[in-house]
């Protein structure tokens, strides 16, 4: 029964969705949710390409870096479960009005930083309201398309927004910083924001879940705290050192709040996450696919607008110039994937798309710091660009067919919370990579450079304090500081992609074996 008070629910005899149908309204639909996604993704990487520029405007090193982009997905894969719960309940399309609502506000907000503090601030901010979009545009997208060809095809086209979002973002941003100022970034989610509103408004039609009596409060509480608390300690451990009191004490903690957080769910009546979905193979190597994917990808964004700009020296224009073939690969090959309907197509399109990710990756070793743009760094984007197209959108599907309809808005929540654990764990783990090894090899390369403490410190600190020694050093030692600099972060970056490449194989025979053999049990049904 539908409750009070609800606009009309959207049901299987909706006309929007009856099979046979009329389908121009839902693929206008569509279009509009996809307009959502986009902001939501850019958002993921805008920041990266104005990182050197924030750098200088607001200070910090490695760390306060990595917390301008986590920031945002540490807040928003901390919540996903939570707000994919709460749609639900309360309906989707209203959750994701509202949540676009708080991102145009908070972007305005963000804008008026004066401080690091601050800013880190309003992107967490974004990151919440970020929470409440995601989930509902996918969940919705369920509803709405509910034969399964017609669902493969809008979950393609969904998929390959989000994957064009990640390499849209650096590109719109390096724009904006070249002609505007830092804030522009932020300025663009306005219009973007104003446009995604009255689309929903207008066309988009409210959906609810299954009814769920009682709300699990500790169970949001604790996938919150033990999700974060693990992504805090990833990205402050090369501060901390990884055998600190409080590396140590922090993965204990995270351990325990996220062992808590599944024991809970197993025994609530109404869970926000029910751990039976994880039987079926489906929807575990689903997830595991998207998590791993994100992981490599966008801690691949990350190291890679930084070598493009500290040390390939290029502009942020020039350097999102240079992102845009990865977008247009993206979005050219996503759509081939509407051709795995079989499960068999399914399992080797999301294998063959994580092993392209990994030859990609391996691809970056032949990087120098003078690598040539179209021989060298272009072809690994682009083989980058087809595996996470190949991979996101049938792992997607494979998620959302084990989810039954009045749950899609939980569903989707896993779908999306693997994607942005995945990417704050990319940000913070192959960060964390690259600031060890880049401090550890820059200390022994600088030794005998004529330093002075402050100077070395910043040298040491990140790529970017490196660029600015640089730039305050005598002219005559400035090449071989130069040399240092670069040399130490390019080596720092092919243990990063080591470590992508590792990431991507591991979930490819994950897939490989574990999604072979389709889970056949009866999903259980929500209590009445």
């Amino acid at each position: 029964m539908r409750p009070r008070g609800r606009g009309p629910a959207l049901t299987g005899d909706s006309s929007l969705t009856a099979p046979g149908a009329p389908g121009r309204t839902r693929w206008i639909s569509l279009g509009t949710l996809c307009v959502a996604v986009l902001m939501t993704g850019m958002d993921n990487s805008i920041v990266t390409i104005a990182l050197p520029t924030l750098s200088r405007e607001f200070g910090g090193g490695m760390s306060a870096l990595q917390w301008i982009v986590d920031s945002y997905t540490l807040v928003f894969a901390g919540l996903l479960l939570a707000t994919g719960y709460l749609g639900d309940r309360v309906g989707r399309r209203r959750a994701l009005v509202i949540g676009l609502v708080c991102f145009a506000v908070v972007s305005v907000l963000a804008t008026r930083s004066t401080s690091l503090a601050q800013l880190i601030t309003a992107r967490a901010a974004l990151g919440a309201a970020a929470a409440l979009i995601f989930p509902a545009t996918l969940a919705i997208i369920a509803d709405l398309f509910r034969e399964k060809q017609a669902r493969s095809t809008a979950i393609a086209v969904w998929a390959a927004s989000a994957g064009a979002s990640i390499a849209i973002g650096p590109v719109v941003g390096g724009y904006l910083v070249e002609h505007f100022a830092w804030s522009s970034v932020f300025w663009i989610n306005l219009p973007i924001s104003v446009v995604a509103i009255a689309g929903c408004l207008a066309l988009v039609p409210e959906s609810y879940g299954s009814e769920r009596p009682r709300f699990d409060v500790a169970g949001v509480l604790l996938s919150i705290s033990g999700i974060s608390l693990l992504v805090w300690v990833l990205i402050e451990t090369p501060n901390f050192g990884w055998l600190s009191v409080q590396s140590i004490g922090g993965l204990v903690g995270a351990t325990i709040l996220l062992t808590l957080f599944i024991v809970h769910e197993r025994r609530h009546a109404n869970p926000v996450l029910d751990m039976s979905l994880f039987r079926s193979r489906q929807f575990s190597s689903g997830a595991i696919a998207i998590c791993s994917a994100f992981f490599c990808l966008l801690g691949f964004v990350f190291i890679t607008m930084l070598f493009f700009q500290a040390v390939q020296g290029y502009s942020p224009l020039e350097t999102a110039v240079r992102v845009i073939p990865f977008a247009i690969t993206a979005v050219a090959v996503a759509p081939l994937t509407a051709l795995a309907t079989t499960e068999r197509r399914v399992r080797y399109t999301i294998a063959g798309g994580l092993a392209l990710m990994a030859i990609g990756f391996a691809l970056t070793w032949r990087l120098t710091e003078s690598a040539d743009y179209v021989t060298r760094i272009l072809p690994a984007m682009a083989v980058i660009a087809a595996g996470l197209a190949l991979v996101q959108g049938p792992a997607t599907a494979a998620i959302m067919s084990a989810v039954p309809s009045g749950e899609a808005g939980s569903g989707s929540a896993v779908n999306d919370t693997t994607r942005e654990i995945g990417g704050a764990l990319g940000v913070a783990v192959l960060g964390s990579v690259v600031a060890h090894v880049y401090s550890t090899q820059v200390l022994a390369d600088a030794a005998s450079l004529p330093l002075g403490a402050a100077a070395r410190a910043e040298l040491q600190s990140s790529v970017i304090g490196g660029v600015r020694v640089i730039a305050a050093a005598p002219p005559e030692l400035r090449p071989e500081l130069q040399h240092v600099v670069q040399q130490g972060f390019v080596t720092a970056m092919h243990a990063a992609n080591g470590a992508a490449v590792g990431a991507a194989l591991f979930a490819c025979v994950v897939v490989l074996i574990r999604m072979r053999t389709p889970y056949t049990g009866r999903h259980r049904q929500p209590s009445a």
